[in-house]
């Protein structure tokens, strides 16, 4: 900490580089300042503005009310993209003030993004597809993957289930659906953003398949994701422009 000598000695410094002498009382609020425009003048007791607001709506009506009431459109941009939506008050002046909306991933979303890639055991990729995944895609699916079974080849009537530890490498397998055969890709009826119901899309996967390992890997394709979340953000974009009348963009303050 400084001595009241060195302090003292600061401000002489800026006085003779700017003809300014700028103090602070630590008996004083931390707004008020005393400011000393010329050299030898009386300092004047001045009064900084207070810091912006910073308010967190809960919801997309929550945000709309805040800013109808506390500022006009003309000085108002909302802005929606990233997971959240942020309305910058006062947009024409220095000193901005924000009224913030988070918009969470629902967690069907985040868990297709969580296993794009990553191989799965039988089990596994039914627990997602039954559990993690539920009520996005079709029932008769779910029930394809849990009857598959993985024969010999040379006509035995051995049948194993796929992921079963004892079967060794060098079985080749084939597999046996009755007469189903295996989907390249599956359709997810996924909500993107957890707390607005509107914003359900269709995100298309592929389902890739390791016969003789018995793993499963459910990966979104090239975009979709991607397009899921711009589709989002165009619907919380259009539900703010219909009950706002300020600018209303894709954006992040």
């Amino acid at each position: 900490m400084l001595s009241a000598e060195a302090v003292q000695k600061l401000v002489k410094l800026g006085e003779r580089l700017s003809g300014e002498a700028l103090l602070h009382s630590p008996r004083e609020p931390a707004h008020v300042y005393w400011l000393r425009k010329s050299p030898g003048g009386d300092y004047e007791r001045c009064l900084a503005d207070p810091p912006p607001r910073h308010y967190e709506a809960f919801t997309l009506e929550a945000l709309c009310e805040l800013v109808k009431r506390y500022e006009s459109s003309e000085t108002t941009l909302v802005l929606v993209g990233n997971g959240q939506a942020t309305a910058v008050l006062r947009e024409d002046a220095d000193r901005r003030e924000l009224v913030r909306l988070q918009l969470p991933l629902s967690e069907q979303l985040e868990a297709l993004e969580a296993k794009k890639g990553n191989p799965m055991s039988q089990r596994e990729f039914i627990n997602f597809l039954h559990i993690d995944m539920h009520g996005t895609i079709v029932p008769g699916v779910v029930a394809l993957f849990r009857s598959l079974k993985f024969a010999k080849s040379d006509g035995g009537d051995r049948q194993l289930q796929v992921g079963n530890e004892a079967v060794a490498r060098e079985i080749k397998m084939s597999v046996v659906t009755g007469g189903a055969s295996l989907p390249e890709n599956a359709d997810f009826d996924v909500l993107v953003y957890r707390d607005h119901p509107d914003t359900k899309v269709m995100v298309r996967c592929a389902l890739l398949y390791n016969l003789e390992e018995g793993t499963f890997i459910v990966k979104p394709l090239a975009g979709e994701i991607e397009d899921a979340k711009r589709f989002a953000d165009k619907v919380v974009i259009d539900y703010l422009d219909s009950h706002l009348e300020c600018q209303v963009a894709a954006g992040r303050a």
